[in-house]
């Protein structure tokens, strides 16, 4: 009695398991051919532009190697890292001369 009963059990699971693996291949059937008529229908969704607002880390490494170091990194927006990695970039050898403040600075003078 008892091996009937598990085989019983056994195959009420089963063909639970079956039955839920069926709805879901017909529903992503289902989404599938409307999403296909859709596209079909009315051509391709536009793209929304995505507006960058942090610097990440990836985006960072790639600025690394592109000669930027960190107080650099942490003067540009996000938009401008965006543009100078997709641009490649590199960063100028030439130092900036110096202001006449930073001047006045190095020497000392107020």
């Amino acid at each position: 009695m008892g091996f009937i009963s598990q085989w019983v059990r056994r195959v009420a699971t089963h063909s639970r398991n079956l039955m839920t693996l069926f709805k879901y291949n017909a529903n992503l059937w289902k989404y599938n051919c409307q999403k296909a008529l859709d596209t079909l229908l009315h051509g391709r969704p536009q793209q929304t532009k995505h507006i960058p607002f942090m610097i990440t880390s990836k985006m960072k490494k790639s600025l690394y190697s592109l000669g930027y170091v960190e107080r650099d990194i942490n003067k540009m927006t996000p938009s401008e890292a965006i543009t100078t990695i997709n641009h490649c970039t590199k960063k100028s050898t030439k130092e900036p001369a110096l202001t006449e403040v930073q001047q006045d600075n190095s020497t000392g003078r107020t």
